[in-house]
C-alpha cells in the first residue's frame, strides 16, 4: 500500500518527501510534531538537542496565523486525539493553566493565544554541544501579548530534533520462570475543545502500558554511542555492561517504575537498538483515519534497549506520578501473548486488564528482551548442570 501524501502549506518545504504535495486549508498544522514545529526549512523545538543552529528571526511573531483556520485546527486536534496523543505535547507553547484538566476550551481561544506569541527580540543565547565545541541551536524566549507573565524557552535549529531514548526492561526469575515488569501511563482527565459550530473533541490521552523509558540527556549520549559500538563489534545479540554506565536506564526505572536498584544485585545487558522508521508515531506522519488529513513529518527515532535481571521484582509507586502510575508484573509467557497491538486481556490479582502498549514498537522490544533473558537463563541452567555432573 502506498503512503498517503503529506499536506504542505504554501511556503513550507516538506523535508520527509521527495516532492511537495498540494497545500490544503489545514496545512498550517501539518508542521506540528512532538515538541517541535517546522518553520520553513528550519525547526523550533521545546528542548535542546539538535545538531545545527537555525537563524535568528527578524519577525517577532512566532507564528504567521493567516494560514490557520478553525477547521484546520480541529482536524489536527482530532488526529492527535484519535492516536491517543497528549495535546500539550504538540501545542507545547500553550500555558499550563490553558489546558487545565476537565476544562472546556474553544478553538478560537487556542488560535488567539498562538497569535499572541512573540519572540523576545532582546534576548537570545547559543546552545552549545555537550563537548562545548560548537553551537547546535539558538535559545530564544517566547512571550505573549495576552499574558505579560508568560514565558517559554524555544530552540531554533536547522535540523529536526531526533528521538534519542533508552528503554529499560526489568525481569526476574521465579521458580525457574521469567517475569517482566511493565510501566503504565497515568490516567488522564479529559480536556474538551469546541469550535464555533458546536463540534466537540474530548482528549483522553492513553493510560495503557509501556516499557520504562527516558530521553537521553546530552551528557549520556556519547557514552552510550561508544558502548553500543563495542557491542556491535561482538556480533552477539547482547552484551553485559557495568551498571554504572546505565544511569539513564536506572533513571527510567526510578521515575516511571519506582524501582530502587542496587548495583551489586543486578545484571545489566545492552541489546540491539530499536530504530525502525515510524517506530514512534509521535515522530512520524499520522491522521485520524483513512481519508483524513495527514499531520506531522518524518523524524529520526531510536531507543537503546537495556535488560535488567533483578533478584526480585515488586511494583512500587513511580517517582513521576504526573506521567505514570503503577504498572504490572507478568510472566514472560503471558506478556508475549498480551502486550501486543490490540492488547489481549490477562488476569492480574483480582482484575482483568488489557495490556495494550502505548507504543506498538515496545511489543517487539519486549519480545527481543525476553528471548535474550531466556537464553541467559538456559545458559546458566546448563552451566549449573555441568558443574553438578563434574
Amino acid at each position: 500500500m502506498s503512503e498517503p501524501p503529506t499536506c504542505v502549506p504554501k511556503g513550507f518545504t516538506n523535508l520527509s518527501l521527495e516532492s511537495e504535495s498540494k497545500p490544503e486549508i489545514n496545512g498550517f498544522c501539518c508542521n506540528f510534531s512532538y515538541f517541535e514545529v517546522r518553520r520553513g526549512a528550519e525547526f523550533m523545538t521545546r528542548y535542546p538537542g539538535a545538531t545545527e543552529p537555525g537563524t535568528i528571526p527578524t519577525d517577532p511573531r512566532v507564528f504567521n496565523m493567516r494560514d490557520l483556520h478553525e477547521n484546520g485546527l480541529m482536524d489536527f486536534i482530532e488526529a492527535v486525539t484519535a492516536n491517543k496523543f497528549c495535546v500539550s505535547d504538540f501545542l507545547w507553547f500553550l500555558p499550563l493553566n490553558f489546558l487545565k484538566p476537565g476544562a472546556t476550551y474553544s478553538a478560537s481561544d487556542v488560535i488567539a493565544w498562538m497569535e499572541s506569541l512573540r519572540f523576545d527580540m532582546l534576548s537570545f543565547k547559543d546552545n552549545m554541544s555537550p563537548s562545548k565545541d560548537k553551537v547546535i541551536s539558538i535559545e530564544r524566549k517566547i512571550m505573549s501579548t495576552l499574558d505579560p507573565e508568560f514565558s517559554c524557552p524555544a530552540y531554533l535549529a536547522s535540523t529536526s530534533l531526533p528521538q534519542e531514548a533508552i528503554d529499560s526492561i526489568p525481569m526476574t526469575i521465579r521458580n525457574g520462570k521469567l517475569y517482566v515488569a511493565l510501566g503504565r501511563r497515568a490516567k488522564c482527565i479529559p480536556i474538551v475543545i469546541t469550535d464555533s459550530h458546536g463540534n466537540t473533541i474530548i482528549c483522553h490521552g492513553n493510560p495503557n502500558y509501556i516499557l520504562y523509558g527516558e530521553h537521553l540527556e546530552p551528557k549520556e549520549k556519547d557514552a552510550l554511542v561508544a558502548l553500543y559500538a563495542a557491542f556491535l563489534a561482538t556480533g552477539l545479540d547482547y552484551m553485559a555492561m557495568p551498571s554504572r554506565k546505565a544511569s539513564a536506564a536506572l533513571r527510567a526505572l526510578a521515575e516511571e517504575g519506582g524501582f530502587v536498584v542496587e548495583a551489586d544485585d543486578v545484571l545489566v545487558y545492552i541489546l540491539k537498538k530499536s530504530e525502525e522508521p515510524g517506530r514512534d508515531l509521535r515522530y512520524w506522519i499520522f491522521s485520524a483515519g483513512e481519508g483524513k488529513p495527514m499531520f506531522g513529518y518524518k523524524r529520526n527515532s531510536f531507543s537503546y534497549n537495556i535488560l535488567f535481571v533483578l533478584p526480585t521484582l515488586d511494583i512500587e509507586e513511580p517517582l513521576d506520578t504526573f506521567e505514570c502510575q503503577k504498572g504490572a508484573i507478568l510472566s514472560a509467557e503471558v506478556a508475549l501473548h498480551t502486550f501486543c497491538r490490540g492488547g489481549s486481556i490477562a488476569r492480574v490479582g483480582e482484575e482483568d486488564l488489557r495490556f495494550e502498549p502505548v507504543f506498538p514498537a515496545h511489543a517487539g522490544q519486549m519480545e527481543m528482551a525476553i528471548a535474550v533473558a531466556q537464553t541467559i537463563l538456559d545458559s546458566r541452567v546448563s552451566s549449573l548442570t555441568s558443574e553438578c555432573k563434574s
